[in-house]
């Protein structure tokens, strides 16, 4: 395993402490560690790291699955898209 239990959960209390842009900006900028998935709509947070997903460790990460209008903004605001 990349990083033990220990620090996937302290890495998991400082993601969740987050908003939503934060926490976009977080996976943006540490691909070795997270990734997401999209299955119609539903969007799913996983880590890169096969035995700590083995072990459920992406559960200490919270993401919303469905996108509400307001993470949408944030993402438009994100890519410097005006909303009018």
């Amino acid at each position: 395993m990349k990083y033990s239990r220990e620090q996937y959960e302290a890495m998991g209390k400082k993601f969740n402490s987050m908003g939503f842009k934060g926490k976009v900006l977080t996976i943006k900028n540490t691909p070795e560690v997270f990734k997401l998935e999209s299955d119609n709509g539903w969007y799913m947070l996983r880590l890169n790291d096969n035995e700590a997903m083995e072990e459920e460790m992406d559960d200490y990460f919270d993401f919303p699955n469905e996108l509400s209008s307001r993470d949408i903004d944030d993402l438009f605001s994100l890519l410097d898209i005006k909303l009018h």
